[in-house]
C-alpha cells in the first residue's frame, strides 16, 4: 500500500509540478526573446531614422541656398551622408546599401571593406522600398530596415548578419534555458526528498501494522518518527495495540 502511495506522488505529482514550471519557464524565456528582440529592432530602426534625418536636414539647407541643382553640391552631399553613415556603424559586420532608381548599387557602407570592393562584392538585395526585411547578401542571411531617400531616388537599406543582431539574445536566452533545466533539476530532487519524508514514515507503520496481522505479535510497536498527523496516528496505533495486548 505504501508503494503505491509513493508511486502515485511520483507519477501523478513530480511530472505536474515539473510540467507546470517547464511551461512557466519556457513562455517566460519566449517572451523575454520577444522583447529583447523588438529592442534590438527599435534600436536599428532609430539609427535608420538618424540617417534619413540627418539626409533632409542638409537637404534642406541646400534647398534654402537654392543648390540642390547643381552636382558639386550634390556630390558633396553624397560623401557628406557617407561619412556619417560610417560613423554610425559599431559592428564590422553591420552594412548600409543605397540603392539607386534603375537598382543599381549606389554605395554600400562597411567598415571593413574598401570602396573599390564594393561593387564587386555585391551581389543584389532583395528588398522592400521600406520597412523590415530578411535578405541574404554575400551568402550570409541579415535582417534590416530600408526607407526611402526621395530627391535622389534611392533606396537606404541598414543590416546586419542575423547571427550578430540575434548573438546577444541567444546568448542570453541559452543561460535562461541553463537555468531552467537547473532549476527543474533541483525541484525534481526537492520533491522525490519530500516524497520520501512524507511516505517513509507512512511505509513503516503499514510495515509494523501487516507484521503484528502476521504474527499476532501484540508486543511490537510502530515507531513514533515525527510530531505530525502520522506520528500521531503510529502513537494512536500503539495505544490501540497496547490495549489489545492487555486484554489477552
Amino acid at each position: 500500500m505504501a508503494f503505491h502511495l509513493r508511486f502515485k506522488f511520483y507519477i501523478v505529482l513530480v511530472p505536474f509540478v515539473l510540467i507546470v514550471m517547464f511551461i512557466s519557464g519556457f513562455l517566460g524565456i519566449h517572451v523575454m526573446r520577444l522583447a529583447l528582440t523588438r529592442s534590438a529592432n527599435h534600436h536599428m530602426a532609430f539609427k535608420a531614422e538618424q540617417m534619413r534625418d540627418y539626409f533632409y536636414n542638409e537637404w534642406n539647407i541646400l534647398n534654402e541656398l537654392g543648390l540642390t541643382d547643381t552636382p558639386e553640391y550634390r556630390y558633396a552631399l553624397e560623401r557628406s551622408f557617407r561619412s556619417y553613415t560610417f560613423s554610425l556603424l559599431r559592428s564590422d559586420t553591420e552594412q548600409v546599401a543605397v540603392i539607386g532608381p534603375d537598382d543599381t548599387l549606389v554605395m554600400l557602407i562597411q567598415r571593413t571593406m574598401p570602396e573599390d570592393e564594393e561593387q564587386e562584392l555585391f551581389d543584389g538585395f532583395d528588398i522592400p522600398e521600406s520597412g523590415w526585411f530578411e535578405t541574404v547578401l554575400l551568402d550570409e542571411p541579415r535582417v534590416g530596415v530600408s526607407f526611402q531617400i526621395a530627391p535622389f531616388s534611392w533606396t537606404v537599406a541598414l543590416s546586419e548578419t542575423e547571427q550578430k543582431h540575434f548573438s546577444g539574445i541567444n546568448m542570453l536566452q541559452k543561460v535562461m534555458l541553463t537555468i531552467l533545466l537547473g532549476s527543474l533539476t533541483i525541484l525534481a530532487i526537492f520533491v522525490f526528498v519530500l516524497v520520501g519524508l512524507v511516505t517513509r514514515p507512512v511505509e513503516r507503520l503499514t510495515s509494523t501494522i501487516m507484521n503484528i496481522s502476521l504474527t499476532a505479535d501484540y508486543t511490537k510497536r510502530a515507531v513514533v518518527e515525527q510530531v505530525d498527523e502520522i506520528g500521531m496516528l503510529a502513537n494512536e496505533f500503539n495505544n490501540l495495540v497496547s490495549k489489545v495486548s492487555s486484554k489477552h
